[in-house]
């Protein structure tokens, strides 16, 4: 097959599947999101890396895991010959929409990484908080779903993960079943019975998983876009995320939960009038504090 045929078809369908981290809006614009007071970070320079760096091994993240993050932001940002990104420091007034051109940065990624894919946001989320989350029941069951995450840990330049490891994946990001309901409180439990049923347990006090949960009318859940929330040294608190397979490393300093769920949902809240709930965003194993609908309309 002709390589950029084959790319196109793939992007279809990594788009109907969400494994971009990214649900898209047919036909819409996503909104601008101004939040004056929070600030982002592609973590090219020496202080925004080591501010970074020093939040999230003091919330317990093993160093060496740390430093498997960074070189793999490294490795996106000299794929993408830093095109786009915040060369220094923090930016201010963070926005939905991107500073960059999406397209032109998958083509230069593609053009050094022509069977990598890139690794997206709950590869990366994992990455960092492996050792932090026990998983004692592993999922037997395969998911379509993650068949574009497996192909990029499988592909990528380093091996990541562990066979344990590599289950645990699946285990944790697996589509959980659920109910045709609008009641948040019935798709919860279903969440929490089948971790609990997988004996799923976050065991960091500082280090959190946010996951932001899609209500899938074919009668599932799934974690659609995932980061790692962490302290800072100041009160602040700091979300990190990979946005897409082949778009960048975010860093983002949020006053409180509060502003997090504002970004989250008026990025990714792009349920109209359909039979599903909108997107609900979890804290480890409980829905995050702050958390509320917003519309991004």
């Amino acid at each position: 097959m002709n390589k950029k045929i084959f790319h196109i078809l793939l992007f279809v369908m990594m788009i109907s599947l969400f494994v971009s981290c990214t649900k898209k809006v047919d036909n819409q614009e996503q909104p601008k999101l101004e939040l004056k007071t929070d600030v982002y970070s592609n973590l090219l320079d020496e202080d925004s890396r080591a501010y970074v760096k020093k939040a999230l091994e003091k919330a317990g993240i093993p160093a060496n895991d740390v430093e498997t993050f960074f070189g793999q932001v490294d490795y996106f940002n000299r794929s993408i010959n830093e095109y786009g990104l915040v060369k220094n420091g923090f930016k201010e007034k963070l926005k939905i929409e991107a500073d960059y051109d999406p397209y032109k940065m998958q083509d230069l990624w593609d053009a050094k990484n022509p069977e990598f894919m890139g690794y997206n946001c709950r590869i990366t989320s994992y990455s960092l908080l492996k050792s932090q989350i026990d998983i004692g029941e592993f999922e037997k069951e395969n998911s379509d779903i993650l068949i574009f995450d497996e192909n990029s840990i499988k592909n990528g330049p380093d091996s990541i993960f562990s066979k344990n490891e590599i289950d645990g994946f699946r285990t944790l990001f697996h589509p959980v079943n659920t109910d045709a309901t609008m009641d948040l409180e019935v798709h919860l439990k279903n969440v929490k019975d089948y971790w609990k049923n997988k004996k799923i347990t976050f065991k960091t006090k500082d280090a959190s998983l946010i996951s932001v949960f899609f209500h899938e009318e074919q009668g599932y859940l799934f974690i659609g876009h995932v980061g790692v929330l962490v302290p800072d040294v100041d009160g602040n608190i700091i979300f990190i995320e990979k946005v897409a397979f082949q778009e960048p490393y975010q860093a983002i300093r949020f006053r409180d939960r509060n502003d997090l769920n504002d970004y989250l949902m008026k990025k990714y809240n792009n349920s109209w009038g359909q039979k599903t709930i909108p997107p609900f965003i979890m804290e480890n194993d409980e829905l995050m504090e702050g958390y509320k609908v917003i519309s991004n309309q």
